[in-house]
């Protein structure tokens, strides 16, 4: 008689992240600015309501990442700004060029200024550079997941 041991089943989520990640955009932002000055320069220059939310926080053992989120219900897009430097620690480590990353999900494919957005980015005081970022190349990406 043969006696099989039990297998250790493993839950397999990059489907799921793959789907979230079709219609989402991402910005890399570089900047020397703390968190809550350069959310203040994007709400005044682009005319955004960016406000910090408390129960999308990311703590990764003893430090908090803010996450701020502003919803265009008239646009039906969701931004989210995810704060990645925090003094020395990074929420992602294999990003640690990029000090926030800006999160885009919904209907922007068409929009001309949300396809401009790193152009008006560039102008915003505080920051310093910003970039697309494709994301499978962000290693821990499902801590973007909404």
């Amino acid at each position: 008689m043969k006696i099989s041991k039990p297998k250790n089943q493993v839950l397999d989520n990059s489907d799921l992240e793959d789907e979230f990640f079709e219609d989402v955009r991402l910005i890399g932002i570089v900047s020397a600015s703390e968190y809550y000055q350069l959310i203040s320069y994007i709400n005044q220059r682009l005319a955004f309501s960016f406000v910090r939310n408390h129960e999308l926080e990311i703590q990764i053992q003893q430090h908090f990442f803010p996450v701020f989120e502003y919803k265009d219900e008239e646009k039906l897009i969701e931004h989210y700004i995810f704060c990645n430097r925090r003094k020395t620690n990074y929420m992602m480590p294999d990003a640690k060029n990029i000090d926030f990353i800006w999160l885009l999900k919904g209907n922007f494919q068409y929009q001309e200024k949300i396809q401009q957005l790193p152009v008006f980015l560039k102008k915003v005081e505080g920051i310093d550079f910003c970039f697309d970022i494709v994301s499978n190349s962000l290693k821990m990406r499902q801590l973007l997941i909404i």
